[in-house]
């Protein structure tokens, strides 16, 4: 993605749940490995998470986020409580 353009990054789950933005967690690292995941994102600063299954990444006018990694948790409360973890995406800024 070009530094002034937002990325979007999205999951799709199973038609069979019925899931509200809840129930989508996304998290941010810097190197994708076990134990670099930091707490769940918020729609503050340059993240929204307002809408299900979709992060946005707006600009910052700097490649400061260029290389990190995101991925979405993806909890099911019923009829059989679960969780499901993406894999992961790295976004690239030019």
């Amino acid at each position: 993605v070009h530094d002034s353009t937002y990325s979007d990054f999205t999951v799709v789950a199973g038609t069979e749940y019925t899931l509200v933005v809840g129930d989508y967690a996304w998290y941010e690292s810097s190197t994708g490995l076990a134990g670099s995941w930091g707490s769940a994102l918020t729609t503050t600063g340059i993240y929204d998470v307002s809408v299900a299954g979709r992060l946005r990444v707006t600009p910052t006018g700097s490649t400061a986020k260029n290389g990190f990694h995101y991925r979405c948790v993806i909890t099911d409360h019923a009829p059989t409580p679960g969780s499901v973890t993406s894999f992961d995406a790295v976004l690239t800024v030019t």
